[in-house]
């Protein structure tokens, strides 16, 4: 074959010839797009079952650790310790107040006390006592304590125990220290903070027959909205380990046997209280992915597009009249639709529909009307070349269904 087109009207036709070769080989894409959908589906669906490596069992507890040894009862173990402390620092996540609260936006009231007595040994041991009173939360599970008694304490919030967080603020005075209330809203750090008064007042009576008499002065409250960055690294901590533990439990849990994965299941979701406890591990759900599916069909039909365009463009082949005439300059003088020779296709309807579609409004000739238009256009070019006799030739003219060539031979030999 000579050189390619060079023009860029020429190199449009080709282009546009490409993209009918495509819907004329559409066979060829159908097939390429339920391999690919059908084979990465099963694949899919394989692999999964064989990660799900589950089957019923019901033995008792005593059974499945006497079937293991030791080395496989410590990771279970291990497996259940994870779970147990995943469990406790995500319930502390979803119930504690101060996991909800905006860090950059805090709502704390302070409140700063100050204790004097006339002996500087009694206001520093009353001092002390209050400092141990709120620094190891007794003050906090009073104040749940008493919230559970009155149903009118905390009425704005669900639990009065998420609602209480209560700190010791730094204060350089060895008489003075610092309460800090923090509440999702500044109401309810304010309703807070009103009731941390409330039992500083009364554990204060307490204290003055243990330490001595001395007095508890407030002498400042403060509403401020301020950015806590202890609070937002403890929740990023906390989230962080969450996810750590989650990862590495995750990690065990797959290289678990099935013996193992039943016994844990067991000490993580059987109660102790059971007469005679079984694990019944359930036969795997695995489904068929509907994405895997489109993504097979997707990858099928572009390995079906690239292996068309490879055998369009190393084909030596002529494929239609116009390739004649830009590729070897040659005049076409007629062009005659053997498909009606061949033998029809399955789905042969969907090929007449391509066809009807690349021709366009043309209007189609008969196959009589398409030899005599071939023959004219031969006796025509006889005429004025002073020609008596031609010659029929071609690269595939053995391959022609023979009532073509007689036809042309009749017709000419008439005129």
């Amino acid at each position: 074959m000579e050189s390619r087109k060079t023009s860029k009207f020429d190199i449009d036709i080709e282009i546009k010839d490409l993209l009918w070769e495509f819907l004329r080989r559409w066979r060829l894409l159908v097939v390429f797009v339920l391999v690919g959908a059908l084979g990465l589906t099963m694949y899919q669906y394989c692999n999964d079952m064989n990660k799900t490596d589950v089957v019923t069992v019901k033995k008792s507890q005593a059974e499945l650790e006497k079937a293991m040894g030791t080395q496989d009862l410590d990771e279970v173990t291990a497996a259940v310790a994870l779970k147990r402390q995943l469990d406790e620092k995500s319930a502390y996540m979803e119930t504690s107040e101060l996991m909800h609260i905006n860090p950059y936006e805090e709502n704390a009231v302070i409140l700063q006390y100050y204790v004097s007595a006339d002996a500087a040994d009694v206001a520093f041991g009353a001092t002390e006592a209050y400092l141990s009173y709120v620094g190891n939360n007794h003050m906090e599970s009073e104040l749940v304590r008493v919230a559970k008694q009155e149903k009118d304490l905390y009425v704005n919030l669900k639990d009065a125990k998420q609602s209480l967080n209560i700190s010791l603020q730094e204060n350089n005075n060895i008489y003075c220290f610092d309460i800090k209330a923090i509440g999702k809203t500044m109401e309810d750090a304010k309703q807070l903070a009103e009731d941390a008064k409330k039992e500083l007042q009364t554990y204060s009576a307490t204290l003055k027959e243990a330490v001595g008499e001395h007095q508890l002065q407030l002498i400042n409250e403060t509403e401020i909205v301020m950015v806590d960055q202890d609070l937002a690294e403890l929740q990023n901590w906390n989230a962080t380990s969450i996810k750590t533990i989650s990862n590495n439990l995750d990690s065990m849990k797959n290289e678990m046997t099935s013996d193992q994965i039943s016994l844990y299941v067991y000490r993580t979701t059987v109660t102790e209280q059971s007469a005679e406890p079984t694990v019944s591990t359930a036969e795997p759900s695995v489904h068929i992915s509907i994405k895997h599916m489109i993504l097979g069909a997707i990858v099928g039909l572009i390995l079906a597009c690239a292996i068309i365009f490879v055998l369009y463009l190393f084909s030596s082949t002529l494929r239609n009249a116009e390739e004649v005439k830009t590729l070897y300059g040659i005049k076409v003088l007629g062009c005659v639709d053997d498909r009606r020779f061949q033998k029809r296709r399955v789905f042969g309807m969907i090929d007449d529909f391509v066809a009807k579609l690349q021709n366009g409004k043309k209007k189609k000739l008969s196959y009589e009307e398409e030899v005599q238009l071939a023959c004219a256009n031969i006796a025509i070019g006889m005429c004025q070349n002073n020609k008596k006799e031609i010659v029929l030739t071609g690269s595939m003219i053995n391959l022609l269904p023979s009532d073509i060539i007689k036809a042309i031979v009749d017709n000419c030999e008439k005129r």
